[in-house]
């Protein structure tokens, strides 16, 4: 059983958690951009209060939320800049510059 009602036929939300879908998303297909996108949103805009022109530097910008992450600063116009560290040196490089 789950506390939040993950597996409920129907659930109630309020009107501010919710969102229309476009007609040519089904369910399964927005239930999955909720985890993704709005962790993205969540962290770059309520959290980072990011601005239109600021810079955003997604490191590791490879799974979901990473590439969501790159989608969400560039629907903000913010520019992006994507670095991918694969060695210790590789990291301490891309974190200095």
């Amino acid at each position: 059983m789950c506390m939040l009602g993950a597996f409920a036929d129907i659930a109630a939300a309020p009107e501010f958690l919710t969102f229309p879908l476009a007609d040519a998303l089904d369910s399964a297909q927005g239930a999955g951009l909720i985890l993704n996108y709005h962790t993205a949103y969540f962290s770059l805009v309520t959290r980072g209060g990011l601005q239109e022109s600021e810079t955003v530097l997604v490191h590791g910008a490879a799974g979901g939320v990473g590439t969501a992450t790159l989608q969400v600063a560039k629907g903000g116009s913010a520019p992006d800049h994507r670095r991918a560290a694969c060695t210790r040196e590789d990291r301490s490089r891309a974190l200095t510059g």
